[in-house]
């Protein structure tokens, strides 16, 4: 049995031709249109949208209806070009090599390593997920740096990623008579005409002696949902 997400050949069609557009047009910002950068940006793309699978033809036609959205189209453009601009404008020490799925090395040091963060923000009103929200991510109350460029700090929620949110924080270096560590990890949720909300939580990690370089599955955490009320909701006569 063959699964496949149909999102992959979206975004990977969307990120090309944006690709192939903005290098016609000479646009002066593009640095670069290499695979390594067109990878890069799919794969943000596709960890801030919601997978759609199938493994029937009669599910890749309904998918490809799904597609056709024309919400869920400019999305994805909004979130390739997000893409492309950081992309280009960060540096990435393997942007000169291929990329490959190579075992982590231990390099003598100790690692807290970070799980991917996922969570959700819906309207307190209706339970709804919510759009357009701006999530930012703080460890032991400074802004949390991010495994790589293509992970944001703050994150945003789209129409297309029904209210969810993802972070994967970087690693970090650790003493080596060091075992169990517990970390502070604060969200701060804002979006336009909604009281703000704060939520804290505190992760336990134990060191580790290599910095983990791809993500697993298996190793994440869920933050609870949060819920965002109305501004003028606590006072309907004003």
């Amino acid at each position: 049995m063959n699964i496949h997400n149909s999102m992959e050949d979206a975004v990977t069609r969307e990120v090309n031709a944006l690709y192939d557009s903005l290098k016609n047009s000479h646009i002066t910002w593009l640095t670069c249109d290499c695979e390594n950068c067109r990878l890069d940006t799919i794969c943000y793309v596709l960890n801030r949208t919601q997978p759609k699978y199938y493994v029937s033809e009669r599910g890749m036609l309904h998918n490809a209806l799904d597609m056709d959205d024309s919400q869920l189209k400019t999305d994805i453009t909004a979130l390739a070009m997000d893409g492309i601009r950081i992309i280009n404008g960060s540096h990435r020490s393997y942007h000169s090599a291929l990329l490959k799925n190579e075992p982590e090395a231990s390099d003598g040091k100790m690692y807290y390593n970070f799980p991917l963060i996922m969570g959700a923000v819906y309207n307190g009103e209706n339970f709804e997920p919510m759009e357009n929200v701006s999530i930012s991510l703080k460890l032991n109350d400074k802004p949390a740096l991010m495994a790589d460029s293509t992970w944001s700090n703050p994150a945003k929620t789209y129409k297309s990623t029904r209210g969810t949110y993802t972070f994967w924080p970087a690693a970090i270096v650790c003493d080596k008579d060091e075992g169990t560590k517990v970390f502070k990890l604060t969200f701060e949720i804002s979006a336009k005409n909604f009281n703000p909300s704060t939520y804290a939580v505190e992760l336990p990690l134990i060191s580790e002696p290599s910095r983990k370089t791809s993500l697993e599955s298996t190793y994440s955490l869920k933050i609870k949902d949060i819920f965002l009320f109305d501004k003028n909701a606590e006072n309907p006569m004003e």
